[in-house]
């Protein structure tokens, strides 16, 4: 591989034209921006979100379909390079999942169900060949509420998750209910919920964020098309 490429995993929804579903490897030439021809790695039902282990062994792999499923592809050396083979596959806790988030220790997968806005945990284990999961969900948590976009917020429905700072909490963006919601994180991954961090105005439609200099909070806005910036106010966050 050249010195500038930099190896990527792609997941894939259905393709009109026929092209197989899966998860694809690329490479991208930092020098010129150019993308390498794609490999297909695995077959795996509507991969729309995927997550490495920092180790690199294995791909985690958020199965788009209802119900959900949760896909842990190890990463093996191929005659062309790394090849992904199937060790575990779990039902989601949900349907539609549509995020996954490593806990940094490796010991839980936080997954964003958006069909059903719900918020699963699975916890994870490693072993001699790997990550694999422990025993399938251990926590489902569901959120309630609605927003007044008729077509999009007509329940709940959790889109992302990250972690504070300081790895104490687990921060949940539902678009369905523009609401952030917190769950403390337990020393084992689990979480306890912690009721609503934030509530965005109504129809913001919260979908991604992400932290910025000085422990704000930048906040995507899918309906209304904008972006929010937070800070903390007390034991929440506000919009500043």
């Amino acid at each position: 591989m050249p010195p500038d490429a930099v190896p990527l995993w792609v997941g894939t929804y259905p393709d009109p034209a026929g092209a197989p579903e899966g998860v694809w490897s690329v490479t991208l030439d930092t020098a010129t921006g150019r993308l390498g021809a794609p490999v297909l790695r695995a077959r795996t039902p509507v991969p729309s979100f995927l997550a490495a282990t920092a180790d690199g062994r294995a791909v985690l792999a958020a199965g788009e379909t209802s119900p959900g499923a949760l896909t842990v592809l190890a990463v093996e050396p191929g005659p062309d390079g790394a090849r992904l083979v199937e060790r575990d596959r779990v039902g989601s806790g949900g349907s539609s999942p549509c995020h996954l988030l490593l806990h940094p220790a490796g010991t839980a997968v936080y997954v964003a169900n958006y069909a059903s806005g719900s918020v699963a945990v699975v916890p994870l284990v490693a072993d001699d060949g790997g990550t694999r999961v422990a025993a399938g969900v251990a926590q489902v948590f569901e959120h309630s509420g609605r927003g007044p976009v008729a077509d999009r917020q007509e329940g709940p429905h959790a889109h992302a998750t990250l972690l504070t700072p300081d790895g104490s909490a687990l921060l949940a963006l539902d678009i369905g209910t523009d609401e952030v919601r917190r769950y403390r994180v337990r020393p084992d991954g689990l979480l306890d919920a912690d009721g609503v961090a934030a509530r965005l105005a109504p129809g913001t439609g919260p979908r991604h964020a992400a932290w910025g200099p000085g422990g704000r909070l930048y906040v995507v806005g899918e309906l209304d098309a904008a972006l929010h910036v937070l800070e903390a106010a007390g034991d929440g966050l506000r919009e500043v």
